[in-house]
């Protein structure tokens, strides 16, 4: 459905396929709330009045979207029966009483562990629908595949929007779930003014990092990168800026000598979606405030990209353990090899494990030392060995140990 310019009429659906309100056109802006109480409700074919008292006028602060005229939530619950009020879902308990509803934005595998977690407690939360990214080319036939929200959305029977980008369509098309609350969770797209007030409760974010440490794309990347003792999740209110929002609560993390990109984000999935679980009730009720991010201590997490894995041998041994930590299992840290037999050409190398050796090495940066059955030592800068002991040449398989 397409969002109408001011002053035209438009139908807009709630709830039921045969419920839905008409408003008639008004091409005044200035007697525009004159003529709010013009609403005519139609159910099953008959037709009356509604009430005054009964509708609200919402503005909308988004840019292209004049107004918005919508039932407020105590009022909604007063004139629709409780029926028109289910959600969409398999396995959702029906006349759960004071239930939140709460609408979904996810995409990778990190954000299906919160969105199970709603699933799973229909009594206390009921989805109204998912919003997650579009299908995406994949794997060696690069056929279309969608994300992990998009199949745990299908099996429940959710109601699921996968648009290129936020527009004004979506954005009724979300605001007709009528959700309490947007749970926003690693989704990939910018919300948009307009979407971030639709929810009465706004929309709640769980970041990866312990805010404002890492805002951005890749907060778990860049903290093993960095070489961080800790890191955890952020339950925090979503504004304009990116990861710029308050925060309602913080759960920490010890990072671990051998933890990767994949065994963290496993982690902090779990805690993420033990985290909203434990916040939401508060922060509905009005328990629970958020806190103002400290901009002192603000970094950025940028965007990971292929060429940012390649391994740089001028950097030290702990420097590169780390790299190859925080790229393990995408897009995996990577460097080019100079062997005899190859025609002249450089060798492609994946690597998926490596350790710090001693110093001494005694060979320029990035010469190969050694090789033998503890692996591959390569010298690297400031007089240390990384010890290089899983490894993959493309087109030969699974990693191997040398």
């Amino acid at each position: 459905m397409r969002w109408p310019r001011a002053g035209a009429s438009y139908l807009m659906w709630a709830r039921r396929p045969w419920v839905f309100y008409i408003k008639t056109s008004v091409k005044s802006q200035t007697f525009r709330n004159l003529y709010l109480p013009n609403f005519v409700k139609f159910s099953k074919g008959r037709q009356e009045s509604a009430r005054p008292s009964q509708l609200t006028a919402v503005p909308s602060e988004s840019s292209g979207l004049s107004q918005d005229f919508r039932l407020s939530r105590a009022q909604q619950a007063q004139s629709q029966r409780p029926e028109d009020r289910q959600c969409v879902g398999e396995g959702q308990a029906k006349g759960a009483k004071m239930a939140l509803r709460v609408a979904f934005a996810g995409t990778p595998p990190f954000s299906v562990s919160a969105l199970r977690a709603l699933l799973g407690a229909p009594d206390s939360y009921r989805v109204c629908g998912a919003l997650t990214a579009p299908d995406r080319r994949a794997g060696r036939g690069r056929k279309l595949q969608g994300s992990a929200v998009k199949a745990l959305a299908l099996e429940h029977g959710l109601p699921l929007l996968q648009p290129p980008k936020i527009d004004g369509e979506t954005v009724a098309q979300v605001a007709a779930w009528d959700a309490d609350v947007l749970v926003v969770s690693a989704y990939g797209l910018l919300l948009p003014p307009a979407l971030l007030a639709t929810p009465p409760l706004g929309c709640v974010n769980i970041h990866a990092s312990l805010l404002p440490r890492w805002r951005g794309a890749a907060p778990i990347e860049r903290c093993i990168e960095a070489g961080d003792a800790a890191t955890g999740v952020s339950i925090m209110a979503m504004d304009e800026g990116c990861d710029t929002g308050a925060v309602f609560h913080t759960v920490p993390y010890a990072l671990r000598p051998t933890d990767t990109l994949g065994s963290v984000t496993e982690e902090l999935a779990a805690l993420g979606a033990e985290a909203l679980l434990g916040a939401l009730p508060a922060i509905a009720s009005g328990e629970l405030s958020a806190a103002p991010q400290d901009e002192a201590g603000a970094t950025y997490a940028r965007k990971v990209l292929k060429s940012h894995a390649a391994l740089d041998f001028g950097k030290s041994a702990a420097e590169l353990e780390r790299a190859v930590r925080a790229f393990n299992p995408r897009p995996v840290a990577h460097s080019w090899l100079e062997a005899e037999g190859c025609g002249g050409e450089p060798l492609y190398v994946r690597v998926w494990q490596a350790a710090e050796g001693g110093s001494g090495h005694g060979g320029a940066s990035g010469e190969v030392v050694s090789v033998g059955g503890a692996g591959m030592e390569v010298a690297t800068g400031c007089g240390g060995r990384c010890s290089e002991t899983t490894m993959c040449f493309p087109g030969h398989g699974n990693p191997h140990r040398f």
